[in-house]
């Protein structure tokens, strides 16, 4: 839910399907399917809803994941432009897509300990290759994450975790001229619980709160947001 002083307001939901697949011990390839609702209500009047841009990913895993404790691997991605990119009436930051195929990659390190807690680091960019289909080319972003976790209820393996993100997007372009811009940089904290139902369900909650924002022109950042997941793990030999 987002607010501002001149009365706006705008909630943004959004339904993430999510696979993954073990090709090798070392190399794992994923699918995102996104579905995103966003209402405005107030100086600005109108939704947006439908399926968003479609994301594939690669996973390289570049430490042996029997003998070393720190796990570190390599990420590449690829987002197909399925999402209509919608901004007659929302800001350029609300888009079901960005109308063209964006390119990233990243790097993530997590280590681990006979405990079972974790500490995590990731950095993942993304660049669109080229306009949407309205001619606007938009920025491309940069994150950085780190976090922590570890099970308080050892023998259900209930966990908590607690991380933070910086984010970054450049300026929007059309042509040779900058148009209304999309993003910013953004600081967020996150905390959340995972507990298994049963042997290869999970189920996780948590919140994000928006700890400090520069954004570039008329763009909105939500104070805070929650989440619900479930995530299921089958292991096939």
């Amino acid at each position: 839910m987002i607010s501002n002083p001149e009365g706006r307001r705008t909630t943004q939901d959004g339904v993430l399907f999510a696979i993954d697949y073990g090709w090798t011990e070392r190399v794992s390839l994923g699918l995102l399917v996104p579905y995103r609702i966003s209402r405005s209500t107030g100086r600005v009047e109108g939704n947006v809803h439908g399926l968003g841009d479609v994301g594939l990913s690669a996973r390289f895993t570049l430490t042996d994941p029997h003998e070393s404790p720190l796990h570190v691997t390599a990420v590449t991605t690829a987002t197909v432009p399925t999402g209509e990119v919608e901004t007659d009436f929302l800001d350029q930051n609300i888009v079901l897509g960005v109308g063209a195929v964006a390119l990233g990659g990243g790097l993530e390190a997590i280590r681990d300990w006979p405990s079972r807690s974790s500490l995590f680091f990731r950095a993942l960019g993304s660049k669109p290759t080229g306009p949407s289909d309205q001619g606007v080319r938009f920025g491309g972003t940069l994150s950085a994450s780190v976090g922590y976790g570890r099970p308080f209820v050892q023998r259900r393996a209930v966990r908590w975790a607690l991380s933070s993100a910086v984010s970054w997007t450049e300026p929007d372009r059309q042509g040779g001229d900058d148009v209304p811009n999309r993003g910013g940089r953004l600081i967020t904290a996150t905390a959340g619980v995972g507990v298994p139902l049963g042997a290869e369900w999970e189920f996780s909650a948590g919140a994000q709160r928006l700890v400090a924002a520069d954004l570039r022109g008329d763009q909105l950042a939500a104070p805070w947001s929650t989440f619900l997941g479930f995530r299921w793990i089958s292991a096939v030999k």
